[in-house]
């Protein structure tokens, strides 16, 4: 399972199940890697931009049973649960926040989900 964002909502997800599933957190900021990699154990932390193709390719996202996309940008959100969505994961996550991109996401079957407590 991989987890696009390092913010509270991300580190908070990582924490619920990482004893249940193999799981990596994403973040293109530095400094949020390495403040989950102080809080986080045995969890694979990588500092890049999870709407990247060629990094999603290389981690082998087209084997991803789940991708969550949890950053504090809806933008981000979509577009690295689409990017993951077209390579192959099985399932995507999306979280947005912004009501006016509800309808339009809906038509591209990313998984938005209805409670926002994580």
């Amino acid at each position: 399972m991989y987890v696009a964002g390092a913010g509270n909502i991300g580190k908070s997800l990582v924490k619920k199940i990482n004893d249940d599933f193999n799981t990596k957190l994403i973040d293109k900021s530095k400094d949020k890697c390495e403040l989950a990699s102080e809080e986080l154990d045995n969890v694979l932390i990588l500092n890049s931009d999870a709407a990247d193709k060629e990094f999603l390719s290389s981690e082998g996202i087209s084997e991803c049973d789940v991708f969550v996309a949890v950053t504090q940008d809806d933008e981000s959100n979509v577009l690295c649960s689409l990017m993951s969505k077209k390579l192959g994961s099985k399932k995507t996550i999306t979280i947005i926040n912004k009501e006016a991109y509800f309808d339009p996401v809906s038509y591209t079957h990313l998984t938005l989900p209805t409670n926002r407590e994580v």
